[in-house]
């Protein structure tokens, strides 16, 4: 895992995840918010961690499963995207991600 996955992951998981996803992409990528492209930056963490299944896409793509992940039917489909992946990084186990950095606060104890 490199250290900018590593930063998304612990964005996701912190208690702002869309205020801080947001704010490390435009940091690191673009200064422009973009959808399509966050979504490719977690497909690849999702893909390369086995974190779902092609029936939790299916499942999590599903309109009317919307309130699962605090979005409505009309949602467009690449913030469906970002919220589902989002979901399962948020909810996965930190061991499941190898090589994660420990948080500096961690590291002397």
């Amino acid at each position: 895992m490199n250290k900018y996955d590593a930063l998304f992951v612990r964005a996701v998981k912190s208690n702002s995840p869309e205020f801080r996803v947001k704010r490390l992409y435009e940091r690191f990528y673009y200064h422009v918010y973009s959808a399509v492209h966050l979504v490719g930056i977690l497909n690849r963490i999702v893909e390369n961690h086995g974190l779902m299944s092609s029936v939790n896409w299916i499942d999590g793509l599903n309109p009317t499963n919307g309130w699962k992940y605090g979005i409505d039917e009309n949602t467009s489909y690449h913030e469906r995207c970002i919220a589902v992946m989002s979901s399962y990084i948020r909810l996965s186990r930190i061991d499941s991600f190898d090589n994660y950095p420990l948080p500096a606060k961690f590291k002397d104890k």
